[in-house]
């Protein structure tokens, strides 16, 4: 049995939120983002329809007026990093998607696919929480939903 359209486009729809997700992680400036999608076609990871419609969603993330600062050449970038963090004798192990470190403390960046939730926002709470708890000052937290 051939899946239905709606359901194709759902998937493909998902497929192409997490290869976002995944590219935006590995580039620190816009400076990186032709690099890493031509490795990404070149391996065969996505087709060269994919990856125009990968550096469109990438390209307004990164180019818009909210967060083009966020992506500029420069800046010193930690991504997917672990922090472990123990409290009442349970270590946890978080993963913000961006942190950017500035003379006034770090930016926390987490990407999101999907619908906007609560726990999201209460995610990106104790990421801050966990950096705070560890000494470090945070200027801003953001979600940006792809």
């Amino acid at each position: 049995a051939t899946p239905s359209k709606n359901y194709q486009e759902r998937v493909a729809k998902v497929r192409i939120g997490i290869f976002v997700h995944e590219i935006l992680s590995k580039i620190k400036s816009n400076l990186d983002l032709e690099k890493v999608l031509e490795k990404y076609e070149l391996e065969g990871v996505f087709t060269s329809e994919e990856r125009i419609n990968i550096e469109q969603r990438i390209f307004e993330i990164i180019s818009s007026e909210a967060y083009r600062h966020f992506f500029v050449p420069g800046l010193k970038i930690i991504s997917e990093r672990d922090i472990m963090i123990s409290e009442n004798g349970e270590t946890k192990v978080l993963r913000p998607d961006r942190l950017i470190e500035t003379e006034r403390g770090f930016i926390i960046i987490d990407f999101k696919t999907g619908d906007k939730k609560d726990k999201h926002e209460q995610q990106i709470e104790v990421y801050k929480n966990a950096l705070e708890k560890l000494g470090k000052k945070v200027s801003e937290t953001h979600l940006i939903y792809i």
